[in-house]
């Protein structure tokens, strides 16, 4: 559910869209903030689906 979720969420494709970007630049602070920012949000719904448990 979760990977479906993902996979269908404008938010999560749009920071992916914006981490390939930044790796096809070759600008290592770029991706590496935006592959934090995109931990940062499967992180917080990770938090939020075991809070439903």
């Amino acid at each position: 559910m979760f990977i479906l979720k993902f996979s269908n969420d404008q938010r999560y494709q749009q920071e992916i869209a914006e981490l390939v970007l930044c790796i096809q630049r070759e600008d290592r602070n770029c991706v590496k903030l935006k592959a934090e920012r995109l931990l940062s949000i499967i992180n917080d719904e990770i938090k939020e689906l075991y809070s439903k448990l």
